[in-house]
């Protein structure tokens, strides 16, 4: 009988691991740069849905006194930054579900990029040094490879999708 309820913990436990850390919650999209499945690359990602929106790379930084949202590029990384001296931050409104889903990562670490499609608050704003701009956040997609902070968690979760341990991990209750 003992046996038969380890075996059957044992079980349970293996099946809930695979669960949190495989089974996604929301697939990445590669850069427009890279050789990929064309439906899975942010241009396609951007246009469909409502055409409406705004739409561009944001990437999650660490800074004080400044929003945590950074402008990247329009289709591919870092392409905004080589054209522009004055940087675009972007404070986004309500309870964004990138802001919770970056409590998971330690942007001290890595760079996390997302293509968001938003709404514009207001127009941009100049401040010091740099830009701001208020938006609502509308959808958005981690772009890959999806990095993690912890060696462990980057070396086993997939590189592909967000799974369900990138909203519940222990970083992501802090």
């Amino acid at each position: 009988m003992k046996k038969i309820v380890i075996v059957c913990l044992v079980l349970i436990g293996i099946v809930l691991l695979w669960t949190l850390g495989f089974v996604p919650v929301k697939y990445a999209v590669y850069e427009s740069g890279k050789k990929t499945n064309p439906n899975k690359m942010i241009t396609f990602w951007y246009l469909s849905g409502k055409q409406s929106y705004d739409s561009n790379i944001l990437e999650y930084v660490n800074e004080l006194n400044r929003p945590h949202w950074k402008l990247s590029g329009s289709d591919v990384v870092g392409e905004d930054a080589e054209y522009n001296n004055t940087p675009v931050y972007f404070r986004e409104y309500w309870n964004s579900p990138l802001w919770w889903l970056n409590s998971n990562f330690n942007p001290q670490k890595v760079k996390n990029y997302y293509a968001v499609k938003y709404d514009p608050i207001n127009e941009s704003e100049r401040k010091e040094n740099h830009f701001e701009q208020a938006i609502v956040i509308v959808d958005w997609a981690p772009i890959y490879p999806i990095q993690r902070s912890g060696w462990l968690a980057n070396k086993l979760l997939p590189k592909d999708r967000l799974v369900i341990w990138d909203f519940i991990g222990w970083r992501a209750c802090w």
